[in-house]
């Protein structure tokens, strides 16, 4: 997500551990626990988060409540990757940064792979995961020792103003709405007795 100009990244960070901890169950529970990591960066807020699907959604309607508010944070949310089929979580527990990742050059999307770009970001954020333990540590050192892991700031903008890659309406009119099917006997008029 982009960051609105002029907000500030504190309360950019409250609003995703308010919207983590608002929707977490219980941590042991993989059904309604929510983990993961959130880079707040100074343009940019990335997401990568571990849930089940209905907490993933409720995850998501909080953020587009956000970008459609009076006084919004984030706008241009964009959902880079999507799996159902993870065996288990590589997060211990929903972890929250606000830093600046090194690194001061985008990708230019538009005339590059995107599912390429998307698929490697997925793909290091995965690898990140599974080194982090359960200390605070990690998170003090993810700008150190894991920065390579992480994309820059001018990268996670170039996602989010990328038209190829979903938007988090898109996702949740394909993913969270109801399935509307129209029968061809409902099409019939007048009704059969």
């Amino acid at each position: 997500a982009e960051v609105v100009p002029g907000t500030a990244p504190e309360a950019v960070k409250a609003l995703q551990e308010e919207s983590f901890v608002g929707e977490a169950g219980d941590p042991e529970d993989m059904e309604t626990a929510v983990r993961g990591i959130t880079i707040i960066q100074p343009r940019t807020v990335l997401h990568f988060a571990e849930a089940a699907p209905e907490m993933i959604v409720a995850l998501l309607r909080i953020l587009r409540s956000n970008s459609v508010s009076v006084k919004p944070m984030l706008r241009n949310i964009r959902v880079i990757a999507s799996s159902e089929d993870c065996p288990s979580a590589v997060f211990q527990r929903p972890l929250h940064k606000i830093m600046t990742v090194p690194g001061g050059e985008g990708v230019d999307l538009e005339a590059g792979d995107v599912a390429d770009e998307s698929f490697a970001l997925y793909s290091k954020l995965l690898q990140l995961g599974k080194k982090s333990p359960e200390s605070d540590s990690f998170v003090d050192m993810l700008g150190s020792t894991y920065k390579d892991y992480l994309p820059s700031d001018a990268k996670v903008l170039a996602f989010t103003a990328c038209d190829a890659i979903t938007s988090v309406d898109e996702y949740l009119d394909i993913f969270a709405a109801p399935v509307r099917v129209p029968l061809a006997e409902e099409m019939v008029w007048p009704m059969r007795e």
